[in-house]
């Protein structure tokens, strides 16, 4: 009985002392928070795919990222073309313009390959589990599954009109 009663008058002391700026207390000024991430993305993304000219492929197209039921991912409608011969290209999103070392959003797990077909085009919808920080972001492809240090074609996400 006597702890409830010390808990109960040490917190209405630190209510108290929170009300009204407290003894002892200081106030300091501090920049403006970052603004927070969205929790999930409330709109269409697309990018349209330019190739970079780092490798032979011309990888050309539009990814759109459409939100679905859940607030935690998107929708990957893929549809693309100059792809290499029957390749499996690893793709991500990333923060800033195309060219910009930023941060991935997501794992390396988070995305599943892009398959080309013997014409060297792809087409398909996969869901993906991301939300988008606001800002700007781009999409990039990379030459096959493994190397991630060459971008091989880039889109710079903006809102479907």
């Amino acid at each position: 009985m006597r702890l409830s009663r010390v808990a109960a008058g040490t917190a209405a002391y630190l209510l108290a002392s929170c009300a009204s700026g407290g003894a002892g207390t200081t106030t300091t000024t501090s920049a403006p928070a970052a603004a927070a991430p969205t929790t999930g993305t409330a709109q269409t993304l697309v990018a349209t795919m330019v190739p970079t000219n780092a490798s032979g492929n011309r990888i050309t197209g539009r990814i759109r990222l459409v939100p679905t039921a859940r607030p935690d991912e998107l929708m990957a409608e893929i549809d693309l073309r100059g792809g290499a011969y029957q390749n499996k290209h690893a793709w991500v999103v990333r923060g800033g313009q195309c060219g910009d070392v930023a941060q991935d959003v997501g794992t390396t797990m988070t995305y599943r390959l892009i398959e080309t077909r013997g014409d060297g085009m792809a087409q398909m919808k996969v869901p993906v589990r991301i939300t988008i920080p606001s800002g700007t972001h781009h999409i990039a492809i990379f030459p096959d599954a493994t190397n991630r240090n060459v971008v091989v074609s880039c889109g710079v996400l903006s809102p479907e009109k």
